[in-house]
């Protein structure tokens, strides 16, 4: 996704859920009430949706001054948060036929209870990523890179963030990317209780997503404010529960991510990219406890000493197919040793696959996997709490 898009307005891609959108007069924001009602069907089900900023080829490098970026986050709240908020102002759903530069993404999870699917991102090691929103499952998805998530049943509403978000090993696919622009200049205030000079205008209607995922991989400025409005604004919300994520790729610090990470922010959870890195799977090293190059083990220490939420879960990030990646794809039989592995940390989630079209294309695989994150784990409770 985009924010700074045609008439002050986001710009979002969702990809082959899009042939059901149409655009809002004026912009390159896509109207897409279908996707409102597959991400209602999805919550019905447990199923968290959270859309994702950034992507491989996110370009805009963030924001001039700390006040567009919080002026940012909150037309993202508006747009896609809790539509009872009151950062928001009144919800449009007009719409024009033209098309705009953005994606979608549909998530899909495994019959296992105790997992769930979400998105990653094909990149080269410096390349930048893009995010995700969520949608259904396409009927017929082709391998693609881009990016959507997918994720477990939300926790009550509360004010407060519970202390330990995810608790138990899931499964999360990442399948289409958004290059992602703000425009914060929209944010302009008016004397009328806080409403923005504009219509907001509202992508998925009254339907809401359950959380913001960071996927940049390209020097960025001001993102750190960006997303401490964003989790002021989650933290002061009492409908729902919303997690802040990121996707970082796994050498550390992330040069991307690291004023998020490593900042005033608290995240939920990370979904490590351990693929087109010396550090990715390939470099995994069966039945031993001290890993070389494979460093799970340095975001485990991240998640337990480093991050402002010291409850923070790291997910196993892996492409699903070989055209998934550049490198760091290995088959399900030695993914599933390195997840038997990655579970002897308490900082471990579960796994995120890039991406779910890449898993509907390499049969059987997605069942191994989670059959892995079923075994010996006692910890088999919702990750979203």
């Amino acid at each position: 996704m985009r924010v700074n898009g045609q008439g002050g307005q986001p710009e979002v891609d969702f990809s082959t859920a899009s042939e059901d959108c149409e655009t809002f007069e004026g912009t390159n924001l896509k109207n897409c009430p279908q996707i409102g009602k597959d991400i209602k069907s999805c919550q019905e089900k447990g199923k968290t949706i959270i859309l994702s900023i950034g992507g491989a080829t996110y370009s805009e490098g963030g924001f001039e001054s700390e006040s567009d970026a919080k002026a940012g986050a909150e037309l993202i709240w508006q747009t896609f948060g809790p539509s009872s908020s009151k950062s928001g102002s009144d919800s449009g759903s007009g719409s024009s036929s033209s098309s705009s530069p953005s994606s979608s993404s549909s998530s899909s999870s495994p019959s296992n209870p105790n997992s769930s699917s979400s998105p990653s991102h094909p990149s080269s090691s410096n390349s930048p990523n893009n995010p995700t929103g969520s949608s259904s499952k396409p009927d017929k998805p082709q391998p693609s890179k881009s990016s959507t998530v997918a994720h477990a049943k939300p926790a009550k509403p509360t004010h407060a963030r519970p202390t330990n978000a995810f608790g138990g090993n899931y499964l999360f696919n990442f399948p289409f990317h958004f290059p992602t622009r703000f425009h914060a200049s929209h944010l302009a205030r008016s004397e009328n209780n806080g409403a923005a000079d504009s219509k907001i205008l509202r992508p998925f209607g009254d339907a809401s997503v359950d959380g913001f995922d960071f996927d940049f991989e390209a020097a960025t400025k001001n993102m750190a404010p960006f997303a401490s409005r964003l989790r002021e604004l989650a933290d002061e919300d009492a409908s729902k529960r919303i997690y802040l994520t990121s996707a970082p790729q796994c050498p550390y610090p992330d040069a991307a991510d690291k004023d998020i990470l490593n900042g005033p922010v608290s995240i939920d959870a990370v979904f490590v990219q351990f693929y087109n890195n010396a550090c990715g799977l390939q470099s995994f090293q069966a039945n031993s406890e001290d890993q070389t190059n494979f460093n799970f083990d340095t975001w485990d220490q991240w998640a337990r000493e480093t991050s402002q939420n010291k409850n923070a879960k790291v997910f196993v990030g892996a492409p699903a197919n070989q055209a998934a990646a550049s490198s760091g794809y290995v088959g399900a039989e030695q993914l599933a040793q390195v997840l038997k592995y990655a579970q002897k940390f308490d900082s471990f989630g579960g796994a995120m696959f890039w991406d779910v079209t890449q898993v509907y294309s390499n049969k059987g695989f997605l069942d191994t996997v989670v059959q892995a994150l079923g075994e010996g784990q006692s910890r088999a409770h919702s990750w979203m709490g």
